[in-house]
């Protein structure tokens, strides 16, 4: 048999490739012609989508605009104000220096700017537009839903292109007056932010007549379609029939633009006001028409070449890469096993003390210390349940960018005492020497997310609990520094210190990573899932933080977290203690520097003493010279006296002519009796607040009868209000129900939001004073019914404070409660203590009246 001939092979080879690269080539060139209007059609509709988006964002800051306008205007009215007290509440609320409030006359057109200097303005210049837009107010009827704003006019006061938003006001006069909420053109324009590739986009506000609401620097003359008449040559009947198709909205032109070139316009109505359309501009050269390169046709034919002759060592590359992914699948599917079995134990740990609690308390009913002991333990663990939830919560956040802040008011001493409290447990079953500090603490009441600040808190000194051994050391420090950020600011340094085990530099390295732990035998014996520095790193980063870490192995670490947080207008300097003769005693050195300089904050000069002994020895002495001490204050933990030893000590030798407090940061509920019969007469939780010595003072000495302690957790002025609860889940309705009738309030319920809306439909004017929503229920859920609430014929209905009552908890779920027209916030599982703070503050804004038990 005569042999192959291999360059026939060859041959063959390389005219079959030839022929697959020529109609390879033709194929692409075929499709490069037949792309290129689609592409082209591509270009235009995504710029149109672009400027839609532009079109929401210009509706949500318009209507967020025109409700602060409204919202203003119905509190001045509603206050019966003079002009005077009319500008100074608009000067008062308005914290935005860019933006002025006009009150003006309806018959001159002339009034004030709202302004420190009281300003004259007059609106003689559009005297025609504000008396349009003053008719059309006059004429509203649909108050809940109108739009009143300007177009762009030139701020009388400081020459700047604005728009106002307008709404009636009524005067103590009786005279009706027009307040105008002055913005610059520039703060809505701030917020049209093209994306790469529009840098030379921009964007026009017209009416239907074509007059310019707002104008932009590629557009002349008075009128928008004469404009773009004139630029394309345009008949007078070709520029009507422009005209009418732009007006329609929702549509993109090839036209000329002012040089005689191509250029994109896209028209959107706006939802804000539907006589104004929004016009997206840009050049046709400026858009990014992405055509179909003919160097890719090259690049195929190069392409196939190399398949033809490196075919075998591509498919070697396949398979190695298939190899690497198989053993990367394999690696994440171990994580993901061995972070459900972490996840596993630890929610099953607190899970097994719920319910064995549960179960203990079930069958000692009778036994009234053993339930509020099954209680407390119940409530620790679903804390820390709770706290695993948001952990796992809070990193899918994190990994998804979403994570988020809501700023608030809170008490600096309140989130402390929750953070010691949470550790205590945990503190005496491993026996460590426990001491918490605070320096300088001024402000007490901040703002900021005290839900995160919290989590950063726990989650440093949760971690140094857990990885230092028994009978080590952990010492938390609280300071306030003076912020270099604003003068209303302050830094908050957190320092949490341990003897623990240390991490090494290597761990150190890849530490705030999700999931990942140290790895050797001693971690590996300790419950973790390696999500809380994670989490702790991406909130001190989120809240433009610092968190600095010092670690040896074996000696211990320390964590230092600074966060600059805004001074809240609550404040604590009304707390200041008559002149008292007082004597405190640690034989920690640092807590009685801090010490002093809390009682010298209050007024007060203490003196100190560096154990028990000394202690005694100092009241005995007090005692001879007829000055005795008023109150002595000890700690529990004293090497040479405890402080039930010294209280003992100290009635043998006064007798009860001293107040006694024991102060410390360890849970003293197990000493309680046995101080109380030595003689102490209260306990006070370390770290020393003002405001929490003060109250613990006031309460013993009673040299205050006003009592400022614990005026804001008393539900007093909340009796007798008369609530509806939408509340689709029987549970969640028992207990709501049960804690409201605590604080002397009575409830009604509603299983979802239609039904809510019937009872409130059916009942006589004031039988309900506010609502509780939740947001998650069937039929109809919280928001709608909300909205359907705030469109009522009926204005008791209308105005009834509404507060949120859901387990949706982010900062985007509470902008749409608030958004769909409730009032407040209180977040699932429930705090007493925040919903009735929620629920006073909405009912007060409201002014609803409230009739007390």
């Amino acid at each position: 048999m005569k042999p192959k001939n291999p360059a026939i092979k060859w041959t063959v080879l390389i005219s079959v490739n030839v022929l697959i690269i020529t109609a390879v080539l033709m194929a692409s060139y075929f499709y490069y012609l037949d792309q290129s209007d689609f592409r082209y059609q591509t270009a235009k509709n995504n710029f149109s989508s672009t400027v839609n988006a532009m079109e929401q964002v210009a509706y949500g800051y318009l209507r967020s605009a025109q409700t602060f306008c409204d919202n203003w205007a119905s509190y001045i009215t509603g206050h019966n104000m003079t002009m005077e007290e009319a500008a100074e509440f608009s000067c008062e609320i308005n914290t935005d220096p860019e933006i002025m409030c006009h009150i003006i006359s309806y018959d001159t057109l002339e009034g004030i700017a709202t302004n420190e200097e009281r300003t004259p303005v007059s609106y003689q210049a559009v005297s025609v537009h504000i008396k349009n837009l003053i008719t059309e107010i006059e004429n509203c009827s649909d108050p809940v839903n109108h739009r009143h704003i300007t177009r762009a006019f030139v701020n009388p006061v400081n020459g700047v292109s604005s728009i106002g938003f307008c709404h009636n006001i009524t005067l103590a006069d009786g005279n009706n007056y027009l307040l105008i909420r002055v913005i610059p053109v520039s703060a809505l324009q701030a917020r049209w932010v093209f994306p790469t590739g529009y840098d030379t986009a921009e964007l026009i506000m017209i009416d239907s007549d074509g007059e310019y609401v707002i104008p932009s620097a590629s557009v002349g003359g008075t009128n928008f379609f004469d404009f773009l008449g004139e630029c394309n040559n345009f008949t007078t009947e070709q520029t009507a029939e422009l005209k009418t198709s732009m007006i329609r909205g929702d549509m993109a032109y090839d036209l000329y633009n002012a040089d005689g070139k191509d250029a994109f316009y896209s028209c959107h109505k706006v939802d804000f006001n539907s006589d104004w359309i929004l016009i997206g501009y840009i050049p046709r050269s400026d858009v990014n028409i992405t055509p179909v390169d003919l160097t890719i046709v090259t690049i195929v034919i190069v392409g196939f070449i190399v398949l033809i002759f490196f075919d075998g060592g591509f498919l070697y590359i396949v398979n190695k890469r298939l190899r690497a992914a198989m053993d990367e699948a394999r690696l994440a599917n171990e994580a993901k096993t061995k972070f459900l079995s972490s996840m596993s134990h630890d929610i099953r740990t607190p899970m097994n003390a719920i319910t064995g609690m549960t179960a203990i308390a079930a069958k000692r009913i009778d036994d009234k210390e053993q339930v509020e002991e099954c209680l407390r333990k119940i409530t620790l663990a679903s804390n820390h349940l709770l706290t695993l939830i948001n952990d796992i919560l809070d990193i899918s956040k994190v990994e998804s960018g979403k994570l988020s802040l809501n700023p608030m008011v809170f008490s600096l001493a309140e989130l402390m005492n929750n953070v010691v409290n949470i550790a205590q447990s945990k503190v005496k079953e491993k026996a460590l020497d426990f001491d918490v500090h605070v320096r300088g603490i001024t402000y007490e009441y901040l703002y900021a997310d005290e839900l995160r600040v919290n989590q950063i808190f726990i989650n440093l000194l949760s971690n140094a609990v857990k990885y230092t051994p028994d009978r080590g050391r952990v010492l938390v420090e609280l300071e306030e520094l003076s912020s270099d950020k604003a003068p209303n600011m302050v830094t908050l340094k957190y320092t949490v210190a341990d003897t623990g085990i240390g991490m090494s530099e290597e761990y150190m390295k890849t530490m705030y990573s999700p999931f990942t732990r140290e790895n050797n035998s001693r971690v590996s014996t300790i419950q973790g899932t390696g999500l809380g520095l994670a989490i702790t790193k991406q909130m001190v980063d989120l809240m433009e933080g610092t968190i600095d870490v010092q670690s040896k192995l074996g000696e211990g670490t320390t964590f230092v977290v600074t966060l600059d947080l805004p001074i809240a207008e609550k404040m604590t300097d009304d707390y200041m203690l008559p002149p008292l003769r007082l004597l405190v005693a640690d034989d920690d050195p640092d807590f009685l520097d801090s010490a002093k300089d809390t009682f010298s904050s209050l007024g007060v000069d203490a003196d100190t003493a560096d154990g028990g002994t000394e202690a005694v020895q100092k009241v005995a002495e007090k005692h001879l010279a007829g000055t005795d001490y008023q109150c002595v204050i000890l700690d529990w933990k004293m090497p040479d006296m405890d402080g039930v030893e010294t209280t003992r000590a100290i009635r043998e030798k006064v007798g009860d002519d001293v107040t006694v407090i024991i102060v410390s940061s360890y849970d003293w509920t197990e000493i309680e009796e046995e101080a109380l019969a030595a003689g102490a007469d209260g306990f006070i939780n370390k770290p020393l607040f003002r405001s929490g010595v003060y109250t613990k003072l006031n309460e013993l000495l009673r040299f205050d009868d006003s009592s400022k302690a614990a005026a804001e957790d008393s539900a007093d002025d909340l009796r007798g209000l008369n609530l509806l609860v939408a509340e689709d889940n029987d549970i969640n309705w028992d207990i709501i129900q049960v804690m409201l009738e605590f604080s002397g309030i009575t409830s009604e319920r509603a299983e979802n939001g239609a039904e809510c809306l019937d009872m409130l439909n059916g009942a006589e004017e004031g039988r309900y004073q506010a609502i509780l929503m939740d947001v998650q229920m069937p039929v109809m859920d919280g928001r709608e019914a909300t909205r359907n609430i705030r469109k009522s014929d009926k204005e008791w209905i209308r105005n009834i404070p509404i507060v949120a009552m859901t387990a949706d908890a982010f900062a985007e779920d509470i902008a749409a409660c608030l958004e769909s027209g409730m009032n407040g916030h209180v977040p699932k599982p429930l705090d007493m203590k925040k919903l009735l703070r929620e629920l006073r503050d909405a009912v007060n804004n409201a002014g609803t009246n409230k009739n007390n038990a």
